[in-house]
């Protein structure tokens, strides 16, 4: 396909904020992304309590279907206002025509109008061909971001969980057992003496 072709394909979709009347209507394609959404109404839910926060969600629609989405919500850090992707997801069968980067496109406009100074969004890093997209819109890896997964509770007045403790069966390896000299040395870099000239 063209790129002429796709600028018409993803032109002719009505792209538009999701209002109340259109937000059943994103589900399906929301669970496409997030599988943990349990319930149509759990949405619904969620996406009110959240636009009075300032999330919104903008889509592209083909007639009274959505065929991509694009949630996200204004934030600041240190003083500085950035617009965060919460969610960007194209139908399976109307992906490669463009309406990701229509979307992205639609986002930096929103984010440069509210005075937000970058556009910021997180993805797995196992999202390879995400990445791929992400890097072509002008986006760049800024940074990893670590987290842990477990629910964490306040208990005698300290932060306690099960994840930050390791079981006894997922233990590291011991770096002084057999073949730890040769990982080592994988990693660490040759001494100018040893380097080839």
């Amino acid at each position: 396909m063209s790129a002429g072709d796709t600028a018409m394909l993803s032109s002719e979709l009505d792209l538009r904020v999701v209002g109340e009347a259109d937000i059943a209507a994103c589900y399906e394609l929301m669970r496409a992304l997030r599988p943990q959404l349990t319930s149509e109404a759990e949405f619904i839910e969620r996406w009110r309590r959240q636009s009075e926060q300032g999330y919104s969600i903008v889509g592209l629609w083909r007639a009274q279907r959505p065929v991509a989405l694009a949630a996200s919500g204004a934030g600041e850090f240190r003083a500085r206002p950035f617009l965060y992707v919460d969610d960007l997801v194209t139908d399976e069968s109307e992906r490669r025509r463009g309406h990701g980067a229509r979307l992205l496109d639609r986002l930096k406009a929103e984010g440069r109008a509210r005075g937000c100074r970058k556009l910021v969004l997180d993805t797995a890093l196992e999202n390879t061909l995400g990445h791929r997209f992400y890097y072509r819109q002008g986006l760049l890896a800024m940074s990893l971001r670590f987290q842990l997964s477990a629910r964490l509770t306040i208990a005698e007045g300290r932060r306690s969980s099960r994840a930050m403790t390791r079981p006894a069966s997922s233990k590291r390896p011991s770096s002084n057992g057999p073949g730890s000299a040769a990982r080592r040395a994988r990693c660490l870099p040759a001494r100018a003496s040893e380097q080839p000239r």
